[in-house]
């Protein structure tokens, strides 16, 4: 899913990807022996400069390459290309204001992994278990999670 997105091309919208689809492209290297047809050689360079550093990056996990070149739309791609670094977080609580409502439960999934963190509980496996992780998709997150 990841090695399909061209996104992170600068001028390529989800529209523009999908026409890019649509002509059979469907992976970087594609990509790449395609633009050595098409492109100027200063364009060609910097479009292959950029998909280097995208390899460079997929091949070393580096997470944060992808989280900073893509829109938040697509990070989805992050979670399914490295799944058994993705904690999946739930959060409930007994309310949500930020002076009187307390955290009851926590539960979290990462890898083949799973734990459930009580109120008055020891934290230390969810702390591991955060710190271990380089994705993180939680339930209702861009509002609360």
């Amino acid at each position: 899913m990841l090695k399909s997105t061209f996104q992170h091309l600068k001028g390529i919208s989800k529209k523009r990807e999908q026409e890019i689809w649509a002509k059979g492209i469907l992976t970087w290297d594609i990509y790449k022996q395609k633009i050595n047809e098409q492109l100027m050689s200063t364009d060609k360079n910097k479009v292959c400069h950029i998909l280097t550093e995208t390899e460079h990056a997929y091949k070393n996990k580096d997470i944060s390459f992808f989280k900073e070149n893509l829109s938040s739309a697509e990070y989805y791609r992050i979670a399914l290309e490295y799944p058994d670094d993705v904690i999946f977080l739930d959060i409930e609580t007994t309310g949500l204001s930020l002076y009187y409502d307390k955290i009851t439960i926590v539960g979290w999934s990462l890898g083949n992994r799973y734990g459930v963190y009580q109120s008055g509980g020891d934290p230390s496996l969810l702390r591991s278990d955060l710190s271990a992780a380089k994705v993180m998709v939680t339930f209702n997150g861009t509002m609360f999670d």
